[in-house]
């Protein structure tokens, strides 16, 4: 699976930007664009929360106050463990690195809704233009929760 950089784009003429990732710029034709760097930052005064599954274990490492993360919906308690065991974290992250990729072998929601459907949860369908995951999709998922041990006490029918 290959990850794209986060990317916004401002049109300024003087820029000053804070966030808890250092940030490069590059001036094209319709403004700033910036790309977050591979280095992880506190700033003083801001809780910094991870934004994406993967980062989560690094936030915390450096003081994070936490982590707005889709794999939660499907491991909240591993995940709860990472915050709570920080000498297990780094363990717990590495576990978990194939339920990361799994909740988006597609365009998210539908990995994660799919994967809370095999849970147990009435999630609903999706909305248009989204679609529901495909058969091969579903069973990977499937795959990876049965793994984990994420599907334990839930029954089909």
């Amino acid at each position: 699976m290959e990850r794209h950089p986060a990317r916004f784009f401002l049109e300024a003429d003087d820029v000053v930007v804070g966030g808890p990732f250092p940030l490069q710029g590059q001036r094209d034709g319709a403004g700033v664009q910036f790309e977050i760097a591979d280095e992880l930052q506190l700033i003083d005064g801001l809780a910094v929360l991870a934004g994406n599954d993967d980062i989560y274990a690094r936030c915390l490492d450096i003081g994070g106050a936490g982590g707005i993360c889709v794999a939660s919906h499907v491991c909240g308690n591993e995940m709860r463990r990472m915050y709570d065991e920080p000498d297990a974290r780094a363990e717990i992250d590495a576990s978990l690195q194939e339920v990361y990729e799994a909740m988006f072998i597609t365009a998210s929601p539908a990995p994660v809704k799919a994967a809370l459907k095999m849970q147990g949860h009435d999630t609903g369908p999706l909305r248009l233009p989204l679609v529901e995951c495909d058969e091969t999709e579903r069973t990977a998922i499937h795959d990876v929760l049965a793994r984990h041990g994420l599907l334990a006490g839930v029954t089909t029918g």
